[in-house]
């Protein structure tokens, strides 16, 4: 199968398990049903072209996973907001495409707490639970509050970082699947709630008390279809600009990396890439 690179589409199946496809070229109706082929040997060969994930163009680099220059330089999903949302300027009047951020930021958010490679602290939409989590290879995770929009999440997730951190160690991440019971989740989730009460008084006496709402504790704890990890440890990813081709048994999936032979790969970081894939 030849087709563009996409980050893969994932979803909970039975609430716990976590199921994986791979579009190619966009395409749903191409998915390649990853949870399938663990087990089997895959042989993924890039073909050094790249296609930009918006405009379709070809490009000689990639950019924010998948876009060319010309569309990272313009497009609002590419903009540095995007990756620190505190910073939204919608307000100032400044929004590379003010529909689009009617649409994707003016719209309620969560911020959650999850376990990836330890304790962290994140936002999504609505309409993004669970998906973000399996993105970020949460092992637990729960929303603690609904917020108005995507700015004041921000702000709230900002907060938080004097107690929590926002990154995950994505080494840590694949290697381990050692998590907190749901019993020490909601402890370490009820200590940190109780630390920021101060601080979220404040910003909903600023904001209003409807636009930071308390969201129940109900821990999610995905299932990631790993059969086994061959690699005691990891000293980088597979990098398809340097090594074209990547070939293995398919060991598992977790977060957007595949566990292919002795390696990994981060599908998402190489969206655009033309790919010839075979199994």
């Amino acid at each position: 199968m030849q087709g563009s690179l996409r980050k893969m589409t994932v979803s909970l199946c039975d609430q716990s398990g976590v199921l994986y496809s791979l579009p190619l070229n966009g395409n749903k109706e191409r998915a390649v049903p990853i949870n399938e082929l663990i087990g089997k040997p895959i042989t993924i060969t890039a073909t050094g072209k790249i296609n930009c994930v918006s405009c379709g163009a070809d490009t000689k680099k990639s950019y924010h996973q998948g876009y060319c220059g010309e569309c990272a330089a313009s497009l609002p999903e590419c903009d540095s907001c995007r990756v620190s949302p505190e910073k939204c300027h919608y307000s100032q009047g400044t929004c590379r495409d003010p529909k689009w951020g009617e649409e994707e930021c003016l719209t309620p958010h969560f911020v959650y707490i999850s376990f990836t490679s330890g304790y962290k602290v994140g936002i999504t939409r609505g309409k993004n639970v669970p998906s973000r989590w399996l993105d970020q290879g949460a092992l637990v995770a729960t929303p603690i509050f609904e917020v108005r929009e995507r700015l004041l999440s921000g702000v709230v997730e900002d907060a938080f970082r004097e107690h929590v951190s926002d990154r995950t160690n994505w080494r840590t991440m694949l290697l381990s699947d050692a998590a907190p019971s749901d019993e020490e989740f909601k402890a370490h989730v009820a200590q940190l709630m109780a630390l920021m009460k101060p601080a979220i008084d404040k910003l909903q006496l600023q904001y209003g008390a409807d636009a930071i709402k308390l969201t129940p504790i109900d821990p999610v704890r995905p299932d990631y279809p790993i059969g086994e990890r061959p690699m005691q440890k990891l000293s980088g990813t597979h990098n398809f600009d340097k090594q074209p081709e990547l070939s293995g048994v398919l060991h598992g999936v977790k977060g957007q990396y595949l566990y292919v032979g002795q390696s990994v790969v981060n599908i998402r970081k190489f969206a655009g890439y033309e790919v010839n894939l075979s199994f």
